[in-house]
């Protein structure tokens, strides 16, 4: 399962109401790939939005818990909206690989150098062992898994841990939310080291890296711009 990213009102992706970049790619020949309560694989048909009254009712009342959650992390009065239409929906790729690089920064008296991996494979990059001695430099990048969780389009500095649930049927997990307007600061303070131009078309040798970072950039803009929840799905 590879990992979406949305910029939409979250209580309507919360009942479905959104297609996805391989729906919208694909058409209805598109199946949702999950897990059953046990762990087990579990294809379904394409995905229908719950719209009744109760099921948008859950939505909003779920999407409240996360807000009073964040407040409490973070001891202020946050807010955003959660109306409109999705502006965003596609397939995202390198986040990891783009953390790994925000991690470096605060590694470079032990590394250097950010070269790419042999074989691409930022599994076993040098930099992926690296214990930072200062504070991070982009500590929302780093402290959001970017894989299941949101960025919100309020100024705050706690990453929090909302939501409990099982992943893959086996392993108990939570979402992270963190701040766009943060992260949208942070890829400008990794573009002064990445010297990432605005005009980039490809042929880098850190390609993967360059195309999160303008992705994420995309993301996070949008979300300010239009005051709504960045959503990663995977």
């Amino acid at each position: 399962m590879g990992l979406d990213v949305y910029v939409m009102p979250l209580w309507k992706f919360k009942i479905g109401d959104y297609v996805s970049p391989m729906r919208r790619h694909f058409g209805n020949r598109v199946k949702t790939i999950g897990y059953t309560s046990t762990g087990e694989v579990q294809i379904t048909g394409t995905q229908s939005p719950k719209t009744g009254l109760i099921d948008q009712w859950k939505a909003k009342w779920a999407v409240r818990s996360i807000r009073k959650e964040v407040e409490f992390a973070n001891d202020l009065t946050i807010n955003w909206n959660d109306n409109g239409d999705c502006v965003y929906a596609e397939q995202f790729h390198g986040s990891r690989e783009l953390k790994l690089f925000a991690r470096w920064l605060n590694c470079r008296d032990q590394l250097p150098e950010f070269s790419p991996p042999e074989n691409g494979n930022y599994d076993n990059h040098p930099a992926a062992n690296l214990k930072p001695s200062k504070p991070y430099l982009c500590p929302q990048l780093i402290k959001h898994d970017c894989w299941a969780g949101y960025l919100l389009p309020n100024e705050f500095e706690a990453v929090t841990q909302v939501e409990p649930y099982m992943m893959a049927g086996k392993f108990l997990t939570t979402r992270s939310v963190g701040s766009s307007v943060r992260v949208w600061k942070e890829l400008a303070i990794i573009q002064e080291h990445f010297q990432v131009p605005d005009d980039y078309a490809g042929g880098h040798p850190l390609n993967l890296i360059f195309n999160a970072h303008q992705q994420m950039k995309t993301v996070t803009e949008l979300s300010i711009r239009h005051q709504l929840p960045v959503i990663f799905f995977g």
